[in-house]
């Protein structure tokens, strides 16, 4: 069984999610997360098109901007979270902008991968 654990943090937004989110994540976010030990797998954006298919039941009107990143254990983990802690960066600058964008406080899903899964910490 992989010991591997893969995060999905689920920020939520009063209105869809803008470009300028988007490039704060891209350029300023992703590189502090990583230099304090995450690994960033992917990100997507709610997609506000009309349901085509109702077999396949959505969540209408949620604005979200979902991560993922990947540790290689549980301990990988806790120490970043303990290094976003002491981040100057994060505490100020990363805070202050998530405060400013979010409607509400993040949603944080700690999943362990199966064995058979692609996703590797």
């Amino acid at each position: 069984m992989p010991t591997s654990l893969v995060v999905a943090t689920i920020y939520y937004f009063a209105d869809p999610v803008t470009p300028d989110f988007i490039n704060f994540f891209e350029h300023t976010f992703r590189s502090v997360a990583a230099g304090l030990g995450a690994t960033i797998s992917a990100y997507f954006v709610t997609e506000n098109s009309e349901n085509t298919f109702p077999a396949l039941p959505v969540r209408a009107r949620e604005n979200v901007f979902v991560w993922f990143s990947t540790f290689p254990n549980l301990a990988a983990y806790k120490n970043h979270v303990a290094a976003l802690s002491r981040s100057e960066q994060w505490r100020g600058e990363i805070s202050t902008a998530l405060t400013r964008y979010l409607k509400r406080t993040p949603e944080v899903l700690k999943l362990s991968p199966t064995a058979r899964s692609q996703l590797r910490g």
